[in-house]
């Protein structure tokens, strides 16, 4: 067991105030990416579409904390992501919930 505690983040006040479903969680730990999630749509496109949410709003992060400018960090976030599609290393281990 890690003695280094576990800091989850909060659930946005909009997803509180109007409910909804945690359709995915990601989490560095000890230098690996771990995830939980849910199929959650009935298309792929909505996979889709939800990870260019994902990168316009760590684009904008970086440029609010960074040297980096929304475009730039956009751009790079994309780049990196099309040379992993195309590599050859596997997925790193994926958790789905038990349906309910």
């Amino acid at each position: 067991m890690s003695d280094m505690p576990f800091h989850p983040l909060r659930v946005p006040a909009q997803a509180v105030e109007h409910g909804g479903e945690e359709i995915l969680r990601a989490v560095i730990a000890k230098g690996g990416l771990y995830l939980s999630l849910k199929r959650a749509f009935d298309d792929p496109e909505g996979w889709g579409r939800a990870l260019a949410e994902v990168v316009k709003h760590v684009a904008q992060v970086y440029a609010n904390e960074t040297r980096y400018s929304k475009e730039t960090a956009a751009s790079r976030i994309i780049e990196t992501f099309a040379q992993e599609m195309a590599s050859d290393k596997p997925a790193a281990g994926v958790s789905t919930p038990n349906r309910q």
